[in-house]
C-alpha cells in the first residue's frame, strides 16, 4: 500500500483522515469540499492522491468554486442532500440535463460523491475518484463512503469546537490585557460578530433599573435603554433563559417582542454569573445573578441563526460576564484602596508640617515631565500613585525627627532613611500598586549609584523613580522647612544642573528645567 501525497504540504488532521479513507475505499484520489456560507459556494478544503495519480494543482485547489445548483455533481449532492455514484456521466446528464460543469470523463472514470451532514444540514462534500484496480465503484463502496462521511461530519464539528476554543482563548487574552471597561465592551462586540458571522451585536448592562446599550456594532443605538422585563432583552434578563428567534415574525407571534432596530433572525442571551458560595449576598433572586444581555442579529449569509450558534453565543456570554465582573471588582477595589491612600497622604500632611501641599506639587511636576518624555498612560498612572505615596513610610517616623528644627544626627538620619522601606511594606499588599511601589522604593537612588536603599545607578533605576527624584528634590529645595528657608527658583535650578549625572538623570534635567520655567508664575505663588 503506497503513501498518499498532499501536494507537498504537511498534513493536518483532515488530510490524515482523508488519506486513510482513500485507502479504505481503494480510490486513487479524494477531495473534501466545504461550504462557504457567505458566498453560497463550495471550495476545496483538502485533497489527497495516491502515488502515480496526478494530484490537483495548487491553482485548482485555490480557485475552484462550485455553486449550489444543478450544474455540477458536487452542488447537486448538497442541494439534494443525497449521495451520487457516477459510473456513467452521459447517463447522469440524461437524468439531470442541467449538469454542465463536469470533470473530464477520461480522467475520472468512476466517482463517489457524498454529502457530509451536520446538525444544520450538509456543509461539505466528500468525493472519491477512480478505483485503484480500474474497476467501477459499487453500491458497497457507496455505502462505505456514506459511513466515512459521518466520520468527517464529526471531525468537522470537532474542528469547529477547536476553533471556538482558540477564539475564546484569544478573546480572554485581549480582555485580560486591559482593565478599561469600554475597551472590553468593544472587544466583546467585535469578537462576537466574527464568531458567528453576523452583522449586529450589542451588549446591554443593568444601570439604574434599566438595561443600557453599552456598545454596539450599530453606533446609533449606544446609550439606548430598555426597562427591566420589557422586550426580548428584558425577557431574557428576567428569566435568565436564552432566546433564539429564526424569523422576526416568530417573536411577534410568540411573545410580542419589539427588538431594538429591525432584525430578521436574532439571538439574545443572558450574561450570568454563577455564585457558588452559599454565603453570597442577594443571589437568591435569579435576576441578581444576570448582569446584562448580549444581542445578535442578522447573519451575514442572510440565513437564520441555528441551535449551534446559540450554544456558541451562550458560552461566549458567560465568558464576557465573568470578564466584566472581574474588571468591575478590580476597579471597585482600586477605588477603595485609593481612598485609603488619600487618607494616608492626608495623615502624612498632618504629621509632617514640611510636607503640606508638597505631595500635590510633586505629583503635578512628575506628570508634566512624564508627558514630555513620552511615558505610556499606564506608566503615568503608576507614577501618579508613586508621587502621591512616596513619603507614606513617614507615617511611622517619630514627629520629633520629622519636625526637628535643626540638623538631624547620624542616628536620626538613618532612622529617616528607613521611611522608604517602611513605605514599601505598607504598599506591598496592593497588587495593582506593584509598579508604583517599585518607584517609591527607588526614588532616593542616585544616578551615580550613591543613593539608597539598593545603590542602583544609571538606567538600573526605573524611569519613574528618576522622574520622581527630580520633582521631589526640586520641590524640597524651594520649600521653606522648619530648619531652613527655601532656596530661590534660580538657585534650585543651578543645583539641579550641578547634580546632573551625579544625583539626577542628565537626560531629564534639561527637560525638567524647561518645565520649571513654564511654571515660574505658579511656583512663585506657592512660595508666598
Amino acid at each position: 500500500m503506497g503513501e498518499t501525497v498532499t501536494n507537498g504540504h504537511k498534513r493536518d488532521d483532515l488530510q490524515e483522515a482523508l488519506a486513510t479513507a482513500l485507502n479504505d475505499i481503494n480510490a486513487e484520489s479524494g477531495t473534501l469540499m466545504l461550504l462557504d456560507e457567505k458566498k453560497g459556494e463550495l471550495f476545496i478544503k483538502t485533497s489527497v492522491s495516491k502515488p502515480g495519480s496526478q494530484p490537483l494543482s495548487e491553482t485548482i485547489i485555490s480557485q475552484t468554486r462550485v455553486k449550489l445548483d444543478n450544474t455540477s455533481p458536487s452542488g447537486l449532492v448538497v442541494k439534494l442532500n443525497k449521495p451520487l455514484l457516477i459510473n456513467d456521466i452521459e447517463g447522469l446528464k440524461k437524468v439531470f440535463p442541467s449538469l454542465t460543469t463536469i470533470a473530464n470523463p477520461k480522467r475520472y472514470k468512476s466517482s463517489l460523491l457524498v454529502p457530509v451532514d451536520t446538525p444544520n444540514g450538509p456543509k461539505a462534500v466528500l468525493s472519491f475518484s477512480n478505483r485503484s484496480d480500474n474497476k467501477h465503484f459499487s453500491e458497497h463502496d457507496l455505502n462505505l463512503a456514506v459511513m466515512l462521511a459521518k466520520y468527517f461530519g464529526a471531525a468537522l464539528k470537532l474542528e469547529r469546537k477547536n476553533l471556538e476554543l482558540r477564539t475564546f482563548n484569544n478573546v480572554i487574552q485581549k480582555i485580560n490585557a486591559t482593565n478599561d471597561l469600554h475597551n472590553i465592551f468593544k472587544t466583546i462586540v467585535s469578537s462576537g460578530k466574527d464568531m458567528v458571522e453576523c452583522k449586529n451585536v450589542s451588549i446591554m448592562l443593568i444601570e439604574n433599573n434599566n438595561l443600557i446599550v453599552k456598545d454596539s456594532s450599530r453606533k446609533s443605538i449606544i446609550g439606548q435603554s430598555r426597562k427591566l422585563g420589557a422586550g426580548a432583552s428584558g425577557w431574557v434578563w428576567k428569566t435568565g433563559e436564552p432566546l433564539l428567534i429564526k424569523r422576526a415574525e416568530d417573536s411577534r407571534k410568540e411573545r410580542s417582542f419589539k427588538p431594538l432596530g429591525k432584525p430578521g433572525s436574532f439571538i439574545v442571551v443572558p450574561m450570568s454569573i454563577s455564585y457558588e458560595s452559599p454565603f453570597a449576598v442577594n443571589v437568591s433572586l435569579k435576576s441578581n445573578a444576570t448582569i446584562g444581555v448580549l444581542n445578535f442579529s442578522n447573519k451575514n449569509n442572510m440565513k437564520p441563526f441555528t441551535d449551534e450558534d446559540l450554544d456558541v453565543i451562550s458560552n461566549f456570554a458567560n465568558l464576557a460576564a465573568v470578564a466584566i465582573e472581574k474588571v468591575k471588582f478590580f476597579l471597585e477595589t482600586k477605588r477603595a484602596y485609593l481612598s485609603t491612600v488619600e487618607a494616608l497622604a492626608a495623615a502624612i500632611d498632618a504629621k509632617d508640617k514640611s510636607s503640606y501641599t508638597h505631595l500635590k506639587r510633586v505629583v503635578r511636576l512628575s506628570l508634566e515631565l512624564a508627558d514630555k518624555v513620552g511615558l505610556s498612560e499606564k506608566e503615568k498612572e503608576d507614577l501618579h500613585f508613586a508621587a502621591l505615596l512616596h513619603d507614606v513610610g513617614k507615617i511611622g517616623i517619630e514627629e520629633s525627627i520629622l519636625n526637628k528644627p535643626g540638623k538631624l544626627t547620624a542616628e536620626e538620619y538613618a532612622r529617616m532613611k528607613k521611611h522608604v522601606e517602611e513605605g514599601v511594606q505598607i504598599l506591598s499588599n496592593a497588587q495593582f500598586l506593584e509598579a508604583a511601589t517599585l518607584i517609591v522604593r527607588h526614588h532616593h537612588e542616585q544616578f551615580s549609584g550613591a543613593g539608597y536603599p539598593d545603590g542602583l545607578k544609571g538606567n538600573e533605576i526605573p524611569i519613574g523613580a528618576r522622574i520622581l527624584s527630580l520633582a521631589d528634590s526640586y520641590d524640597a529645595m524651594i520649600t521653606n522647612r522648619i530648619y531652613r528657608a527655601g532656596k530661590s527658583i534660580e538657585s534650585a535650578k543651578e543645583e539641579l544642573k550641578r547634580c546632573a549625572g551625579k544625583q539626577f538623570d542628565p537626560s531629564l534635567v534639561p527637560i525638567f528645567l524647561k518645565i520649571i520655567d513654564a511654571n515660574i508664575p505658579a511656583e512663585k505663588k506657592s512660595q508666598i
